[in-house]
């Protein structure tokens, strides 16, 4: 569902088991990522995506 925006964006959603989700924004090498938010409830993720 959100795999074009991904890949438009430059933007990587991981799903971290019993501690949430991690969504990273912005890879610039060799820096890494810009945004990094993390998330322990699925709905909120959703509704930022």
């Amino acid at each position: 569902m959100f795999t074009e925006l991904y890949e438009m964006e430059n933007i990587v959603v991981l799903d971290m088991g019993r501690y949430g989700f991690a969504e990273l924004k912005y890879y610039k090498p060799p820096h890494g990522f810009e945004d990094a938010i993390t998330f322990t409830d699925s709905v909120a993720l959703f509704e930022e995506l």
